[in-house]
């Protein structure tokens, strides 16, 4: 088995997985922060939509991140089984 292919291709995919957990963690306490911040200033108007963020384009690289770490380790395995 290319040992050194198939250990980059699982850090590739932890990686990918690590991003979707930041991203993940990142969205679900940034209107958390925000209205800490709101309360703590009182001033304006706190609405939970003015901090709800997106990030297609770190999606996009953590799942092909994932999926090409699955498909360089699936190719080591059955490399390494013939």
């Amino acid at each position: 088995m290319n040992k050194i292919a198939f250990i980059f291709a699982n850090i590739l995919f932890f990686f990918g997985l690590t991003i979707i957990v930041l991203i993940n963690f990142t969205q679900r306490i940034l209107p958390k922060i925000g209205y800490m911040v709101f309360l703590m200033t009182k001033s304006g108007s706190y609405t939970a939509e003015e901090y709800v963020v997106s990030f297609p384009v770190l999606n996009l690289i953590a799942v092909v991140c994932i999926v090409l770490g699955l498909m360089v380790s699936i190719i080591c395995y059955l490399k390494a089984t013939k």
